[in-house]
C-alpha cells in the first residue's frame, strides 16, 4: 500500500503541475543544520507534498516514507548515516524528519504543503 500511496501522490502533484493548481500549496524553508535531522512544520501544514534541499543551485528531491516500520529500516539499512544529499523525509506530528542527516549547515530545504485553509481542496 506504501507504494500505491506514494505513486498517486506522485501522480497529483504531476497533474496539479501541469494544471498550474498551485492555489492549494504552501511553502515553507529550512536551513539545514550539520548533524541535526529533525525540524519543526510550518504551522498550518496539513499534508507534505514535495521536500527538497538546494545545492549549488541543484535540487535534490525526498520521498517521503508513510509508516515508521519503514522509516526505522531506512535508517538502519545502510552504513552511511550523514550526507548533505537528502533522499528521504519523514512526517510526525509537530515535526519532520530527514535522511541522511546533514553533514554541514546552510544548504536550503524547501517544502511544498498543503496548508490548512486549503485542505479542502488539498488532495491526498
Amino acid at each position: 500500500t506504501t507504494f500505491l500511496k506514494l505513486n498517486i501522490n506522485l501522480g497529483n502533484q504531476k497533474v496539479e503541475t501541469e494544471l498550474g493548481s498551485y492555489f492549494t500549496e504552501d511553502s515553507a524553508t529550512d536551513t539545514t543544520t550539520a548533524s541535526t535531522g529533525t525540524y519543526p512544520l510550518p504551522d498550518r501544514f496539513v499534508r507534505l507534498k514535495q521536500l527538497y534541499v538546494t545545492i549549488s543551485n541543484i535540487r535534490y528531491n525526498a520521498g517521503q516514507v508513510f509508516n515508521e516500520q519503514d522509516w526505522q529500516r531506512i535508517k538502519a539499512s545502510t552504513t552511511t548515516m550523514t550526507s548533505d544529499y537528502l533522499t528521504h523525509v519523514f512526517v510526525r506530528r509537530d515535526t519532520y524528519e530527514i535522511y541522511p542527516i546533514p553533514t554541514s549547515s546552510s544548504n536550503t530545504m524547501t517544502m511544498i504543503f498543503c496548508p490548512k485553509k486549503a485542505i479542502s481542496q488539498c488532495r491526498k
